[in-house]
């Protein structure tokens, strides 16, 4: 398997919710893919939301490589300079 897509998770600070895609790794970061998206709230609506598409996804043969990527840090959401996680740098 290697289809290179993630059921991505992303918090959006201007609509204070969570927007959940699929999409291939490379167009994460692709503003007209977050656009279409719903606004979901709270957290936990979002997830299940993800968790849904992605059995979905599953029951008909394309289970998504990367799976569920989060792409926020449920501990700092306000923070307006973190954009990935991979971008998250712990405060001491």
């Amino acid at each position: 398997m290697s289809d290179n897509t993630a059921v991505f998770i992303k918090y959006d600070k201007k609509e204070m919710g969570y927007k959940v895609v699929h999409a291939t790794w490379d167009e994460q970061n692709s503003a007209t893919i977050w656009e279409k998206a719903e606004v979901l709230r709270p957290e936990g609506f979002a997830l299940r939301c993800a968790v849904k598409m992605y059995v979905h996804l599953k029951d008909i043969g394309v289970e998504p490589e990367y799976g569920i990527t989060p792409l926020y840090d449920p501990n700092d959401l306000l923070d307006k300079e973190q954009t990935t996680l991979e971008m998250y740098e712990v405060k001491e």
